[in-house]
């Protein structure tokens, strides 16, 4: 083996990051923040909030032109349900 062949660590500069750091810390990155078991981030609070609004409101005016008004009086409750799963617990938004 040759000298100039032997594994070299690449030199930085004082607070630079060599481009595997980066990719390691865009991955870590990423890894917080779509996993199930993390903190959401901070604009979703608003956006889940948003979205769980539109989801309701859409899904209730189908209901009440489509269904009589009784069935849709009770379709409400799967509706808030389906409203909720998709804003809050699908980790779509």
């Amino acid at each position: 083996m040759i000298a100039s062949q032997a594994k070299q660590t690449p030199r930085r500069k004082a607070g630079a990051f060599s481009v595997a750091t980066r990719c390691e810390l865009n991955v870590s990155f990423l890894d917080t923040a779509f996993s199930a078991g993390c903190e959401p981030l901070a604009y979703n609070r608003f956006m889940e909030r948003k979205v769980f609004w539109m989801v309701f409101m859409a899904l209730g005016l189908v209901a009440d032109f489509l269904l009589p008004l009784w069935w849709g009086i009770a379709a409400t409750i799967p509706i808030v349900f389906i409203a909720w799963w998709v804003a809050y617990r699908s980790d779509w938004f």
